[in-house]
């Protein structure tokens, strides 16, 4: 059984042009970032089959109901037209990168980044698309083989295969090895060239990859983007409609529980129009007219704003596991930003402060601020960023910006921001 021989069947020649498309990046920089991605998830999953924990977790995925492997493999046709990583499905990917890839999950996204060439919200959402559809392939081919055990036994002896399609930067974040992460590198970029001399351009060893993707994309086309999530506390049971019954009997409302990531706020804040912003070196960002990262650059500009301890900008698009401190990959995107306005202006220090809502016990609510603001921070400190320059605190349930008392305004509460300290 060949991993790769699993995708053949999904084929279809417009998946590249259309992931292209959706995330508004070149064709080879997509192709390029899937030819790592995929086996670099695939090739994670075989070098921790010996973890009973892991494996444990991994089956618990593919039983969840959320996963089912005929409704994800059958709905190829529906790509690339939106995000919902707070799908059950989505949510399940995402559970399933953080468990591969733990608190390397940032690093992992930038080295993915640097390598195509795309930026790193388009490498968060292709991992975020990826994830789901490994999930179901992995689901359905377990059932066929007898169970999860007996699957990676079959997959097992294409580990060293996958790991050559790694690029070296990778396999040395995920402690693949030295050797064997020089002879990925070397690998890739030898078949990459051979095969691109003969397709005429386009990489056909990149096809089954392509394909494998498209997957997984059924759960982007369902739900609007998740902007920012920053809470810590778990969502509420909801109900699905009622359903009439033929028989002269009541109807009845059966009760749905979603796996969650975390609960979505309800109304998100307007943030503007995205537009170009330059900034000195010649860097330009795609940024929101009000998001965080247009009013900290108004800050840092304006000569007439000075450093205050009370002035703080909310980071807007973020997003975190539920009661945890992993930040997701669709968090990439914001934190890449703001480490690009660090390095165009050196002087500038921030403060990063963590804060939720008064649910729950107190200490526990400051550990988990803490945490997160030193997940924000670290995040920023793994994209070059001199750590000297930051400092990261929380501060619980302290500080609350709206009413408690209400849903909304623990969600306000629920919250990681920053102050400028120096400029």
């Amino acid at each position: 059984m060949n991993f790769m021989d699993l995708v053949k069947p999904y084929l279809t020649q417009t998946l590249m042009q259309k992931a292209a498309s959706w995330l508004g990046e070149s064709e080879s920089g997509v192709a390029k970032a899937l030819a790592a991605i995929l086996p670099t998830i695939m090739g994670s999953v075989l070098a921790k089959s010996d973890n009973r924990g892991f494996m444990d977790s991994l089956s618990g995925m593919l039983g969840n109901q959320a996963m089912d492997t005929s409704s994800v493999l059958g709905d190829v046709g529906s790509l690339f037209s939106g995000d919902n990583a707070a799908s059950p499905v989505g949510q399940l990917g995402g559970n399933f990168l953080s468990s591969l890839f733990g608190d390397k999950q940032q690093a992992v996204s930038q080295a993915l980044s640097q390598h195509a060439g795309i930026g790193v919200g388009s490498v968060g959402k292709l991992l975020g698309a990826a994830a789901p559809m490994v999930l179901a392939l992995l689901g359905k081919q377990s059932g066929a083989a007898g169970g999860l055990g007996a699957l990676m036994g079959l997959l097992g002896g294409q580990k060293a295969s996958l790991m050559s399609m790694i690029p070296g930067a990778l396999g040395g974040i995920l402690g693949f090895g030295g050797s064997n992460a020089t002879s990925a590198a070397t690998s890739f970029n030898a078949n990459s060239a051979r095969t691109e001399e003969k397709s005429g351009g386009f990489p056909l060893w990149l096809i089954p990859l392509i394909a494998l993707l498209g997957l997984g994309a059924w759960w982007f086309t369902r739900a609007k983007p998740v902007e920012e999530v920053i809470v810590n506390q778990p969502v509420p049971e909801v109900t699905a409609p009622v359903v009439p019954v033929v028989e002269p009997v009541a109807p009845v409302v059966e009760p749905v529980v979603e796996p969650v990531v975390e609960p979505v706020a309800s109304v998100f804040p307007d943030l503007g129009v995205f537009g170009e912003r330059m900034l000195p070196g010649d860097m330009k960002l795609n940024i929101p007219a009000s998001g965080i990262e247009s009013n900290l650059l108004t800050f840092v500009e304006d000569a007439t704003k000075v450093v205050d301890k009370d002035t703080w900008f909310d980071f807007d698009r973020i997003l975190f596991d539920t009661s945890a401190a992993t930040l997701r990959p669709e968090s990439n995107e914001q934190i890449s930003n703001i480490a690009s306005i660090l390095k165009a202006y050196p002087n500038v220090q921030l403060k990063i402060g963590g804060y939720t809502d008064n649910t729950g016990p107190a200490q526990g609510n400051l550990t988990l601020s803490s945490d997160r603001a030193n997940s924000v921070m670290n995040a920023i400190v793994a994209l070059g960023v001199d750590a000297a320059r930051l400092k990261a605190e929380g501060y619980g349930q302290e500080h609350p910006i709206a009413d408690n008392a209400t849903e909304e305004g623990r969600q306000k509460n629920r919250r990681v921001s920053a102050r400028v300290t120096a400029k």
